[in-house]
């Protein structure tokens, strides 16, 4: 009966949606979720009735759902009940706001819908997901549909990514298997990486280098936040004493880090700055505050939002390093105003992800698996890799 209720009232309310525009704005006032036999319950507190859009993402699993542009007025709360580990939200675009649910299981979409509360503009959006079904990706809802009359919109201006070939010039980075070297290998691969996304449109990309010159990671920092960047993904590959470890990964900043293995990787990316005569905290207090405070919550969701996306990408194409998605505290992704993440190609001490970063190939696939995360990041969806 029960159920009933809900599918009617769901479609009660998608008539009145036909009959009249909905506001562009609403905000979060609470989010809660239960557990269901197969599945959980969520339920999002909304300040008015609106169009939303809400679909789920697998490996790692994930529930998005898009907004209007509103502002986030809930009081934090445990959602573990409902199999939810993690919950992200912030302006996504300037016309939708996100909300990101970690899941614990991976979950498709059962039903979606709004429920309008009796003699009020307050709204409930209510997702029900079931667990261990893998359907095509599906979108449900429909985000601000153009009313007729209304004036084309100017359309977006280009996001700015900004990549960072790590290296370079008097610091070769690491010589791995057949002498390949890492800095050859990240500045390759962020010039294909430039022109594949240049290729898709809308977005303009800059390299903090383009040839081999040595950079310190302050000034690499400065170039990324001089650019206005949307995103800013520093290339490295790492080098390790057991050749059989291989595999991708990609790191979040973090002034703790996610492991031994982040730490020791960070300390040794950091201490590059040395080689050019000058320790990372040597500069004006202006810099140095920089590298103290820029562990902003929001830049920090949104870099965290964009390695997910990146490593769903990436898992298509790229053998993946056990548990790759990492943080630690590297100096490079520490600009407090631009989501930043590190992408480690793979081990150039194995011979197979050596034989693949030195290879015109398989740069091209890990260029574009990159490139497909990217898109899939600004416009959360997936992304079909273009043809070669």
């Amino acid at each position: 009966m029960q159920r009933t209720f809900f599918i009617l009232a769901i479609l009660a309310l998608a008539v009145l949606q036909a009959a009249a525009p909905l506001p562009v704005r609403a905000d979060v006032l609470g989010v809660r979720g239960a557990a269901k036999a197969g599945g959980a319950r969520l339920v999002v507190d909304l300040s008015h009735a609106v169009n939303f859009r809400a679909f789920a993402l697998q490996s790692p699993a994930r529930l998005v759902v898009d907004l209007p542009t509103g502002a986030w007025r809930a009081n934090p709360a445990s959602l573990a009940v409902a199999g939810v580990t993690g919950l992200r939200h912030g302006q996504f675009r300037p016309d939708i706001y996100r909300l990101v649910f970690d899941l614990k299981r991976s979950s498709a979409i059962q039903s979606a819908g709004l429920l309008a509360a009796a003699g009020s503009s307050k709204s409930r959006l209510v997702v029900d997901l079931t667990y261990n079904k893998h359907p095509p990706s599906k979108i449900y809802g429909k985000l601000r549909p153009k009313p007729a009359g209304q004036p084309q919109r100017q359309a977006l201006p280009k996001r700015i990514i900004v990549i960072d070939a790590g290296h370079g010039g008097q610091d070769p980075g690491a010589t791995g298997v057949g002498g390949v070297v890492e800095k050859r290998v990240n500045l390759a691969v962020a010039k294909e990486l430039k022109r594949r996304l240049e290729r898709r449109g809308g977005y303009k990309v800059v390299l903090t280098r383009s040839s081999d010159i040595f950079l310190r990671l302050r000034e690499r920092v400065r170039r990324g936040r001089k650019a206005k960047a949307d995103l800013f993904i520093a290339l490295h590959a790492d080098s390790h004493p057991d050749r059989h470890v291989a595999g991708a990964s990609l790191y979040t900043l973090s002034e703790r880090a996610s492991d031994r293995e982040a730490d020791r990787l960070a300390r040794q990316a950091n201490a590059a700055d040395l080689i050019g005569g000058a320790p990372l905290n040597d500069g004006p207090k202006e810099v140095v505050g920089i590298l103290i405070d820029l562990a902003q919550r929001e830049t920090k969701n949104q870099s965290s939002a964009a390695a997910d996306d990146l490593l769903f990408a990436m898992a298509n194409t790229v053998p993946l390093l056990n548990r790759p998605k990492r943080s630690a505290g590297f100096a490079v992704l520490k600009a407090p105003d631009v989501p930043s993440v590190l992408i480690e190609l793979g081990f150039l001490s194995n011979a197979e992800d050596a034989k693949r970063l030195n290879s015109k190939a398989g740069r091209k696939e890990i260029a574009e698996s990159i490139a497909s995360g990217v898109v899939r990041y600004f416009e959360g969806a997936n992304t079909a890799h273009t043809q070669r």
